[in-house]
């Protein structure tokens, strides 16, 4: 017995050697395959997300200067679409230019040199897959001859003030903040947002704590063989797709979708989340801009009293405060119906596109008087 494992025990450590070379060297290959894969992320913005910083919002990787593409809007990847062909409102790839600063803000005006700082999440941002000169900074900055800074990444509006209180270390100038507001996820209550944060963190704990003996999920190349199998699956596998998030409608000659949840919210009374906030800083605080869902501009006349009316009374307050208030809806809505053809929103997101992110600008430049001085 000890002859035979003494026989074998030169070919078990060479084959042992090989075997552990090739982790090692199988790891580094796959580690940066790994980081240099990018077909995982359907959009650009979130490949180049950082995430939560220390000063309590979210941003982008800094200093980024690419060109990316975004694969497919965000209404395709709620519905488990793998690619576009897999759905159904598919309006086609975006390759986009992706720059960001110091600060993590895609933009392309700097802080100190801008004439207004403008806070928003990912309309701002113009997530769906428009270019940055397209965002509602650069096309503001073209109608008027300003600057606008843009300090734009999907956040709420508890991070805005985080961001507003960050940059006024820089820029504490009287009436140079220009904050915009979603009708959809900006309107949830704080206490619903931090539940859900909640949720979304326990779930996270409990897939580590179950994958904390299974250590070969945490192997380069256990993730790389398994993105080839993920992408084999994606090409060659039925999708598993559900429509029941969405309602399709037919805008503009093309399936257009539209995010169930946010067509409730569209039409639930909200209150302004942090009014408090917004009173306590009007000196800095040129005004506050109004985003409508895609549903509140194509499939609803109702006006902002009658589908937010506490929402309205908080508005109302801040005009009596000094803070100037704009609703973008009616102009959109005014667009929409008399060039049915221009279409304002992506067909596969829930975010606008250029086009109604110029009417956005126009009407903004028309009617603010903030920015006129």
């Amino acid at each position: 017995m000890n002859t035979k494992i003494s026989r074998l025990l030169p070919y078990l450590i060479t084959y042992g050697s090989f075997f552990l070379i090739f982790l090692i060297f199988g790891s580094i290959w796959a580690q940066y395959r790994i980081k240099n894969i990018k077909k995982d992320y359907y959009s650009a913005h979130w490949k180049f997300s950082y995430g939560l910083t220390k000063y309590g919002y979210f941003r982008f990787k800094k200093n980024i200067n690419e060109n990316a593409i975004t694969r497919y809007g965000d209404l395709c990847n709620r519905i488990g679409a793998k690619n576009g062909e897999q759905c159904p409102f598919f309006e086609g790839e975006r390759k986009i230019d992706f720059k960001t600063d110091d600060f993590g803000f895609r933009t392309n005006q700097s802080l100190k040199n801008s004439n207004f700082i403008m806070i928003g999440d990912s309309f701002l941002s113009a997530n769906g897959g428009d270019f940055v000169k397209d965002q509602l900074g650069g096309q503001l900055g073209i109608l008027t001859g300003k600057e606008f800074y843009e300090a734009s990444h999907p956040n709420d509006i508890p991070h805005y003030f985080a961001i507003l209180n960050r940059l006024k270390e820089y820029r504490s100038d009287k009436k140079i903040y220009m904050i915009l507001i979603y009708e959809g996820n900006d309107l949830r209550d704080p206490k619903e947002v931090k539940n859900l944060a909640e949720k979304a963190r326990k779930e996270d704990e409990k897939r580590l704590s179950q994958l904390k003996y299974k250590l070969i999920k945490y192997f380069p190349l256990y993730k790389l063989l398994k993105y080839y199998y993920l992408a084999y699956r994606e090409k060659y596998e039925e999708p598993n797709l559900s429509l029941n998030s969405v309602v399709i409608k037919k805008i503009g000659g093309r399936n257009q979708a539209f995010y169930k949840e946010q067509n409730i919210e569209s039409l639930r009374d909200s209150f302004l989340p942090r009014k408090n906030d917004f009173l306590l800083n009007k000196d800095l605080i040129c005004g506050v801009y109004f985003i409508p869902t895609a549903y509140s501009v194509y499939l609803t006349n109702l006006s902002l009293k009658d589908r937010h009316p506490t929402l309205a009374r908080d508005f109302k307050e801040l005009e009596n405060n000094g803070i100037e208030f704009i609703d973008l809806t009616k102009s959109l809505r005014e667009s929409a119906y008399m060039n049915p053809n221009l279409n304002l929103w992506w067909a596969d997101d829930t975010h606008w596109n250029k086009n109604g992110i110029a009417i956005a600008a126009k009407t903004i430049k028309n009617q603010s008087k903030c920015i006129e001085k």
